[in-house]
């Protein structure tokens, strides 16, 4: 049968490539989340030119159909101006000028709408220009990066696996008992399992260990548990020498 020494160097070394594979696990799982926070800044890039898109589209119709109806009403001026020589009252005659003056000042005020809307028209066309220049190079990043992370998380893969089998072949080498101990004081402490003790002081719930508990400790005789954490206790400066 190994020593206590022994058992306690195989834990810690156990312990040490399981906190490993965790944290190696968190950063794995974290690199999905990254690469999806960059695609959706590029979404967002992107929904601000399709805005702005449709913006256009809205106002460029709408010049359109004001074209349409100073086409119309030039077509009424003509119409009415053909009427007016045809007129035989005085009555007509200014009723038909009054008509043509209301569809000049209608026309003018959709002229002016018009040169108002065009204005807008261009600014919102060079707003897109610089949307879409941003959002190149925006997607130029998220490629470049996105590569570059997944890469990243490809290596952390590979040294998980790596890890993984190092846990597999340290745990092969403890005994059924010796197995079972640890993982149920590991269920108990939150996922940790042993606890460094310096100079009385237990690394893990940070509290005190009485004077004699410590001395029995460090004879390594047999495996004592934390009075307060109930973790594993080690000497960590004679341990691994």
């Amino acid at each position: 049968m190994s020593s206590v020494k022994e058992q306690l160097n195989i834990l810690v070394e156990l312990q040490e490539a399981e906190v490993g594979i965790l944290s190696l696990e968190k950063e794995i799982a974290s690199v999905e989340g990254r690469v999806q926070a960059m695609l959706a800044e590029q979404a967002e890039f992107e929904q601000r030119v399709k805005d702005s898109t449709n913006k256009l589209n809205e106002l460029k119709k709408q010049y359109r159909s004001d074209e349409s109806e100073i086409q119309m009403i030039d077509s009424q001026v003509t119409r009415s101006k053909e009427k007016l020589r045809a007129v035989k009252t005085n009555k007509e005659y200014q009723s038909t000028l009054k008509e043509i003056d209301d569809l000049k000042e209608k026309s003018s005020l959709i002229e002016d709408a018009m040169l108002e809307n065009l204005e807008r028209i261009e600014a919102i066309e060079s707003e897109i220009a610089e949307q879409l220049a941003d959002l190149d190079d925006v997607k130029q990043e998220v490629a470049s990066k996105q590569s570059e992370i997944r890469a990243v998380g490809e290596k952390q893969r590979q040294t998980l696996a790596q890890r993984q089998q190092e846990r597999d072949s340290i745990m092969n080498a403890i005994d059924d008992k010796l197995q079972d101990l640890y993982q149920k004081v590991k269920r108990q402490g939150g996922g940790i399992a042993l606890a460094p003790i310096v100079e009385t002081v237990c690394q893990q719930c940070r509290m005190n260990i009485p004077p004699q508990l410590f001395n029995e400790l460090m004879r390594l005789d047999s495996l004592r548990m934390c009075p307060h954490c109930q973790r594993i206790m080690y000497p960590k400066d004679v341990l691994f020498d």
